[in-house]
């Protein structure tokens, strides 16, 4: 009989736990190699900037577990003691990191969350273009300087054709994924400063991205801030249209 009182006590404590699970939440979870009791700290992306949110600390063995509220989805960055990785959770997922501590970009690995999975992508290809840049300014440091007006042609050459090369991964990358947040991240990312996609002659492109983010997340303070920019760079042309025309 006691027996059967402590499977039924067992039972109301699982369904308990379960109904009281917190769907507006997320779960966020890994290891870090060379890590002891290392802090992360957990920011959202907004339009002004950077907004804090929360600050991880690992056990001495670099594992942690922590449970964040979400009750609007966004792109968040978790960042590290030199870098930093960055995230796309959907309500009720687990998400769980490995990396090293000291090289999370280039070392992560993500599960249990296919839009965090997709910036990691984007992550990876931005990490192999600052490889090749970076072995670009070593050629031209190495480079003859008897021979330096024909090596600095060569390599700018290769540079503009390396730019345009991740131009058009970011518009596939766009193409493939409409609808989702992180085509936010794929049209702000800059080459050198430089944004890849410039407002002023790719403006369809921002169109494309409003497009799909109003069809999956038309109520989204991101969707709305991609609106408003939108709107207003229309007005400014609408106005310099106006004015050209008067001169």
């Amino acid at each position: 009989m006691k027996h059967i009182n402590k499977i039924i006590l067992l039972a109301i404590v699982i369904l308990l736990g379960a109904c009281t699970k917190d769907k507006n939440a997320y779960t966020l979870s890994g290891k870090l190699e060379n890590c002891n009791e290392c802090s992360l700290y957990l920011m959202e992306m907004e339009s002004s900037g950077v907004k804090s949110l929360d600050t991880i600390r690992t056990d001495k063995k670099g594992n942690f577990k922590v449970t964040e509220q979400l009750l609007e989805e966004s792109i968040f960055i978790l960042q590290g003691r030199n870098d930093y990785i960055m995230l796309c959770p959907k309500q009720d997922e687990n998400i769980t990191i490995t990396a090293d501590y000291e090289n999370l970009a280039t070392t992560y690995t993500i599960k249990g969350s296919g839009e965090s999975s997709k910036l990691k992508v984007l992550g990876d290809e931005q990490t192999k273009t600052r490889f090749a840049l970076k072995m670009l300014s070593e050629q031209l440091a190495q480079a003859n300087i008897y021979n330096m007006d024909s090596v600095r042609k060569e390599i700018t050459n290769i540079f503009i054709n390396i730019r345009e090369q991740q131009k058009q991964f970011i518009i596939n990358y766009i193409n493939s994924n409409k609808g989702s947040l992180t085509t936010l991240v794929a049209l702000y990312r800059n080459f050198e400063n430089r944004p890849l996609i410039d407002y002023n002659k790719d403006f369809d492109i921002y169109k494309q991205v409003l497009e799909g983010l109003q069809k999956t997340y038309p109520n989204n303070k991101n969707t709305k801030n991609l609106q408003r920019f939108i709107t207003d760079l229309e007005q400014i042309k609408q106005n310099d249209t106006i004015t050209n025309g008067k001169e």
